[in-house]
């Protein structure tokens, strides 16, 4: 191993996060010291991907950079000096401002991070003009990692930067070590270990549009119930409350009684207790399906289209069902008002998820692609969602353009 102390930035989320589990640890077994740059927020998941991380947070939003956040950038670098690096990593194949204003400071390091032809494009036009100015400087990275591009898995991204980093393979898929036992929040829950279902439905912490549609959220838990005597403990957030409340609702009214439980900052290890004894994870694709799947937790899971299919489960059991769409990997900027991916699922094929998932006899990960679509509803979407990304480009163009002229 080349490098004995790096600096890794992870400006994303938990779901990202829990996907370099792996990434980590080895780096770790190789006897190299990592520190951990992220936001704020999301500090509470790394001392449960191993132990022996380090790392420097910030309150900074990555992406929305301007000129008062100078004085937490020059804190940030000096912290990072400090350290004393070998090299700096981007972990993000989408980096931010802040991989790119703090790379800029350290010119003479070592600097990994992906090929993102469409992003070195986006930089041209959005970061300061002083940039160019500076002798040397040829954009964010000196280091390119290659070998994936965009839309490939997330953990495929995560195994190209271990190749270039270490020379080796990544082969070892995440796993979060169980939390502390907590028996006596199972008894104020009223639910046993391994006997209830954790559905994940909120999942709009950071894209509102990923709500489940409460209907199809009600029928499907009634359907658990009913089928396996399994009851559900709904978990998220306060933003999400109001949505699993109304959920809640539907459920009393088919017969149902379900548990709420939200969680903070300060709960997170609870959170991953609850998803580690429970019989099966169910929801969308959070953060928290890829904590299931990376303690073994089968998972059904009713996917969107707004990442393509790079979030998809690691997880060692999975039945993921979606409505395939030539819209697929909008970003969750969608053209529609509500996202045809999510609302075309029928309840019916979460059905048949469930009953694959609690069948012994099934191994392995399958997804429901939902139904074929005709050539002319086809070409339709397709057509509208050009015409919506072309406009939305416009605004951003234009946006960037009174943005950079702003940034200093």
């Amino acid at each position: 191993m080349k490098f004995k102390n790096l600096v890794v930035f992870c400006m994303d989320t938990f779901g990202d996060m829990a996907l370099r589990q792996s990434f980590f640890k080895e780096l770790l077994d190789l006897g190299c010291r990592v520190t951990v740059v992220v936001q704020e927020p999301f500090a509470v998941l790394l001392p449960y991907l191993d132990a022996r991380l380090e790392w420097l947070t910030t309150p900074l939003k990555p992406k929305a950079l301007c000129i008062q956040d100078q004085p937490e950038i020059q804190r940030l670098r000096d912290a990072i000096a400090a350290l004393q690096p070998d090299a700096l990593v981007s972990a993000e194949f989408f980096y931010t401002d802040i991989e790119v204003w703090l790379m800029l400071l350290f010119p003479r390091l070592p600097r990994f991070g992906f090929d993102n032809r469409r992003l070195r494009g986006v930089f041209k036009i959005t970061q300061p003009f002083v940039y160019l100015k500076l002798k040397g400087w040829k954009g964010p990275f000196n280091q390119l990692v290659t070998g994936c591009d965009e839309w490939s898995h997330e953990f495929s991204k995560t195994q190209a930067l271990f190749q270039a980093l270490t020379g080796e393979a990544l082969t070892a898929l995440p796993h979060l070590s169980p939390s502390l036992p907590d028996e006596g929040l199972l008894v104020q829950l009223g639910v046993r270990a391994q006997h209830y279902v954790i559905a994940a439905l909120g999942g709009n912490t950071n894209a509102a549009i990923k709500l489940l549609p409460i209907e199809t959220c009600a029928q499907v838990l009634a359907y658990i119930h009913k089928q396996y005597q399994l009851p559900a403990l709904l978990t998220g957030v306060k933003s999400e409350e109001a949505h699993l409340l109304k959920i809640a609702e539907r459920c009393q009214e088919l017969g149902l009684e379900v548990k709420i439980w939200l969680g903070t900052r300060e709960t997170f290890g609870a959170l991953l207790y609850l998803i580690q004894q429970s019989r099966f994870y169910y929801g969308n694709d959070t953060g928290a399906m890829h904590f299931a799947g990376a303690m073994d937790i089968p998972v059904v899971v009713h996917f969107g289209g707004g990442g393509n299919l790079k979030f998809l489960p690691l997880a060692k059991k999975s039945y993921v069902v979606y409505q395939d769409l030539p819209c697929f990997g909008c970003g969750w900027n969608c053209w529609n008002n509500a996202p045809l991916c999510i609302n075309r699922v029928k309840p019916e094929a979460l059905f048949k998820a469930v009953d694959w998932i609690m069948d012994p006899a099934t191994t392995g990960n399958y997804i429901d692609k939902g139904s074929i679509l005709y050539a002319a509803e086809y070409q339709s979407i397709q057509v509208k969602a050009r015409r919506f990304q072309k406009r939305r480009m416009i605004r951003l163009g234009l946006a960037a353009l009174r943005r950079a002229f702003k940034v200093f």
